[in-house]
């Protein structure tokens, strides 16, 4: 991003530090989230209130007219995709609560398949559901691809685990 001259190497120091300290924040709240899940829910409930906070500047701020129209455009699109993969994440994390609760354990080779398929189902939806949602929901379209797709992976994919642990046990 920096060869292409849409970023500086201030704006990735700055990134850099900023995901440092997320982590370190965060990653108490997450350990907690495996014995408490009232934790888990409220980091969804904050990330969600984010969310709908952005989307709702993007759209109703009123802008000067000499703001950069695509910047301004990219951001109204990143909001709606923010809002969609937010949604998928928090009904993904009540599948998993209520009915999959899977377990991640297997050998390592499993883990890699399971990482690459997980991968290339993503990066499939994405593509596949872009121009059809496009056609029939138009504006709403981001919204709900990204929440089909962040639903099937977080929320379907890992139904198939327990296949996959299986899979790495009968071949040991």
């Amino acid at each position: 991003r920096m060869y292409l001259g849409v970023h500086t190497p201030l704006d990735v120091g700055v990134a850099a530090v900023i995901a440092v300290v997320l982590v370190f924040a965060l990653y108490p709240l997450m350990e907690r989230s495996d014995s408490r899940h009232g934790v888990m829910g409220a980091v969804l409930a904050v990330m969600l209130a984010l969310a709908v906070g952005y989307l709702l500047f993007v759209s109703l701020y009123p802008f000067p007219a000499d703001v950069d129209a695509a910047n301004l455009a990219s951001g109204v699109e990143n909001a709606w995709k923010l809002m969609g993969a937010t949604v998928g994440l928090l009904a993904a994390w009540w599948l998993d609560m209520k009915f999959i609760h899977f377990d991640t354990r297997a050998v390592w080779w499993v883990q890699l398949l399971k990482v690459v398929l997980g991968l290339g189902l993503t990066m499939a939806l994405r593509a596949v559901l872009k121009a059809p949602l496009n056609h029939l929901l138009g504006g709403w379209a981001d919204l709900v691809r990204y929440f089909l797709t962040v639903l099937a992976v977080g929320g379907l994919w890992p139904a198939s685990f327990p296949f996959f642990a299986r899979l790495g046990r009968k071949k040991q």
